[in-house]
């Protein structure tokens, strides 16, 4: 009876530690599944920003020598490789300057890069620095459309 007595305890022991084990096992991979669950839920996903379209702004006002009003337009096309073209023009007071530029997307930015001065262009075609960085536009996590020239950061509307 007493040999009988240790080995059930000998029993209960062994079936405890597999019942643990196995216990183990599971909580392993329900830990596994709620780790890709959450490494799925914090994925950000990246917006695919359609850059092309024309951003415009203007400014001015009225002066003890009459109106003087500027208008800003960048207008931009899609490449068929991916990347980007831009007409960059300024109409305004003793102003008429157009500049064409070449586009890609660098950092989730739309950078555009000087490419050259339009034929119509006020102040002629020589000049410019190609490659030079003319504009950089950016879209705000608001939805609004910012573009950077010369250091100088305000919002465009785009049409």
């Amino acid at each position: 009876m007493k040999h009988l007595g240790l080995f059930f305890i000998a029993a209960l022991f062994v079936a405890t530690l597999s019942s643990c084990a196995s216990s183990a096992s599971n909580d392993k991979d329900s830990a596994k599944d709620t780790a890709s669950i959450s490494k799925t839920e914090n994925v950000t996903k990246v917006e695919e920003i359609d850059w092309a379209g024309t951003y415009t702004f203007s400014e001015g006002g009225e002066t003890e020598y009459g109106d003087r009003f500027w208008e800003y337009n960048i207008t931009v096309q899609k490449t068929p490789d991916g990347n980007y073209r831009a007409d960059k023009d300024t109409d305004g007071f003793q102003t008429m300057e157009r500049i064409n530029c070449t586009g890609k997307v660098v950092d989730g930015k739309l950078v555009l890069y000087f490419e050259s001065f339009d034929e119509d262009n006020m102040l002629g075609t020589e000049g410019g620095e190609k490659g030079k960085v003319e504009a950089t536009i950016s879209k705000t996590a608001d939805g609004k459309f910012m573009v950077n020239a010369n250091g100088v950061e305000i919002e465009y509307a785009k049409k």
